[in-house]
């Protein structure tokens, strides 16, 4: 092989691990994002705010309603991280062609994750304004 020939191979590798650093870098992001709200609300240490955890209309007029869904939608959430996480290692390890789709779908099952575990833990919690539904 040629001087040119490894440095072309060369280039084209550079260039491969370039493209996959951004979809990576998102998914690390979205990983731990996901993992320290499943960690945090299953600890019920995760405080009402208004950024960051499951903002809904139940959850903001109740400080109790607020700790009882994100810790039930913990395990849900730690899922979501772990898919984030698992997409990783796919785009550092599929064919370049299939890095968006390996993004697409790792970002796409997190977020069903994280909204099926949203409607499961409402759905599981009593609203506060029903009261004859809390046990007693």
């Amino acid at each position: 092989m040629t001087a040119s020939a490894l440095a072309g191979a060369a280039a084209q590798a550079q260039a491969t691990v370039g493209e996959r650093v951004l979809p990576a870098t998102c998914l690390v992001v979205l990983g731990v994002v996901f993992t320290m709200m499943g960690r945090m609300g299953a600890r019920r240490t995760l405080a009402p705010n208004a950024l960051f955890g499951i903002r809904t209309k139940r959850t903001t007029r109740s400080e109790h309603v607020w700790y009882e869904v994100h810790a039930a939608a913990a395990p849900w959430a730690l899922a979501a991280g772990v898919v984030a996480f698992a997409g990783i290692i796919l785009v550092l390890l599929l064919p370049e062609d299939f890095v968006l789709l390996a993004l697409l779908l790792s970002v796409g099952v997190s977020v069903t994750l994280l909204l099926a575990g949203t409607f499961h833990a409402l759905r599981r919690i009593p609203d506060p304004e029903d009261a004859d539904r809390w046990p007693v």
